[in-house]
Order: structure tokens, then sequence, then C-alpha cells
């Protein structure tokens, strides 16, 4: 996946991950410029917050995704995101 992707954003979570010991972050918003089409409102609101999260839970983990990476079929370079999250969740620690 290439270091930067587009993202559809509505009314999604933008995550603060600072100072959780078991979470990564994988995929932030920039802290500027992050309108590429349309308009926004609330840039302030996500502005170099966490977009993907990993965490570690219990024998597990979770991958927070904080936009529509499958959003009608047409993000095509962020269903990467998706389908790691689905594929990979059980090839890691906790798998049975």
């Amino acid at each position: 996946m290439p270091p930067d992707a587009a993202a559809f954003f509505i009314n999604s979570p933008a995550f603060a991950a600072v100072g959780a010991p078991n979470a990564r972050i994988v995929a932030e918003y920039p802290a500027r410029d992050l309108l590429l089409s349309g308009w926004l409102l609330g840039e302030p609101v996500i502005a170099g917050r966490a977009a993907v999260v990993e965490a570690a839970v219990d024998k597990g983990r979770v991958v927070l995704l904080g936009f529509r990476t499958q959003h009608r079929g047409q993000p095509h370079g962020t269903y990467k995101l998706l389908f790691n999250a689905i594929l990979l969740g059980s090839s890691q620690r906790g798998a049975t």
C-alpha cells in the first residue's frame, strides 16, 4: 500500500491513542490540508489524529478503522486495510 491514501470520512471517529501501551497507530490524518475534494466541516477535530489503530486486547487484538474503507465500493486504495484486519487477525497472537 502506498504511504498516502485518500479516505472517505463521514460521521466517523478519529482516535487519540496517545500513551496507550498496547496500541499502535497504523494510519493517521495529516495535521493540515486534509481536503482532497468536496467539502470538509470540522477539520480541526480529525487533523493529526489516528485513522486506523491496532490494539492488543486480552489474548487477541482489535483493529479500529476510523473511516469507511469500503464506501460504496469506490476507495480501492483502502480495501487493503479492511482485508488485512479480516484475514490477518487470526494469524497473530491468540490464534486458534
